[in-house]
């Protein structure tokens, strides 16, 4: 009968001082996330932070911005912390991110950017996520009356403004309905989004035409009253 031969301690002992190099140096490899900026949540004493890959300062980002060149870096995260510090709810963003603030009247709305570019094409661009705090456990986009979410984006063929009470979105795309033998048509969309009361109205004027957006937001007499 044949008896295996024991595994020597010292192998067994070598094996687990192997395992804990190679894991503490994939720990010490992989980036970090690092806070870059925090505002503070109104009605509440939490903050939201924004985490990016540690090794993105704020010239790299700039310098990256709109370029779609930042796959080789960590995603960023928005995180709600606590007054204590402790994280109550996160959300993952692209790579390049940027957390601003607006303020309609007395109340002042968080504003996340993520840098969605593609390096090409007219309909990929930044991507600016109006938040929607008031879920204590949900980093939402807030929603207009109709249960759309509030995103504004900014591409060759999509431009936006803050206004007094809001938003002015002016939008170029193909007329899907067309034949395909008239590829040349488009649509001009021109939509208000209006704070009343804490709340996100959405108004639109649709019509056939196209633009890019060379001048940025057109007048405002285009948009719905």
């Amino acid at each position: 009968m044949n008896v295996s031969s024991p595994v020597r301690p010292r192998a067994v002992r070598w094996a687990l001082l192997l395992c804990l190099v190679v894991r503490a140096e994939g720990a010490l490899g992989a980036p970090k996330l690092q806070r870059t900026s925090c505002w503070a949540i109104r009605d509440s004493s939490d903050r939201l932070c924004l985490f990016r890959d540690g090794r993105l300062d704020e010239a790299k980002v700039d310098a990256l911005w709109l370029k779609g060149e930042s796959g080789q870096y960590e995603n960023s995260e928005l995180r709600r912390l606590s007054i204590a510090g402790q994280e109550v709810a996160s959300r993952r963003l692209a790579p390049l991110a940027k957390l601003d603030a607006v303020t309609f009247g007395s109340g002042t709305w968080l504003l996340a950017t993520e840098d969605l570019s593609a390096g090409m094409g007219s309909y990929s661009g930044p991507a600016t996520h109006v938040l929607d705090l008031a879920n204590r456990q949900n980093l939402a986009n807030a929603l207009d009356q109709e249960g759309r979410e509030i995103v504004l984006a900014s591409t060759p063929k999509t431009v936006w403004k803050k206004v007094t009470d809001g938003f002015l979105i002016a939008a170029c795309r193909p007329d899907f309905q067309t034949t395909k033998s008239d590829a040349e048509a488009f649509w001009l969309t021109y939509v208000r989004l209006r704070l009343r009361n804490g709340q996100w109205l959405r108004s639109e004027r649709k019509i056939p035409g196209f633009s890019d957006f060379e001048e940025g937001v057109p007048e405002d007499g285009l948009f719905p009253r």
